[in-house]
């Protein structure tokens, strides 16, 4: 079973380095890391490329507000995942080492 965990991410490139590392330490491995950026202006992107095999998409439409939406970001990274189960994690969060293997062992 393989599990989707897509991110929401605007202007918190100060927690990303923890966010993505929590998922790469999980116990269970059948995993993609989605990230939408709803079109930061700090060095989110900058911080996100040093993890190559992140999926990462960037927002590329605008209101006169600048982001969209978390609600947007999920929706359009769920869009491209290929998981079985989907896991929503903000950027500026992060889980627990074994969480993603609870959560594939309830649905199992």
């Amino acid at each position: 079973m393989k599990a989707s965990i897509v991110i929401a991410n605007y202007n918190s490139a100060s927690y990303i380095d923890q966010c993505i590392n929590s998922l790469k330490s999980q116990t269970y491995k059948n995993l993609e890391i989605i990230f939408f950026d709803d079109n930061s202006s700090d060095r989110s992107l900058d911080i996100i490329k040093k993890f190559s095999d992140v999926k990462v998409i960037k927002n590329k439409e605008q209101t006169k507000f600048g982001s969209l939406n978390q609600l947007n970001a999920f929706r359009k990274a769920i869009e491209i995942s290929e998981g079985d189960l989907i896991c929503l994690l903000d950027s500026d969060d992060y889980f627990d080492e074994n969480k993603i293997e609870k959560v594939v062992n309830f649905f199992k």
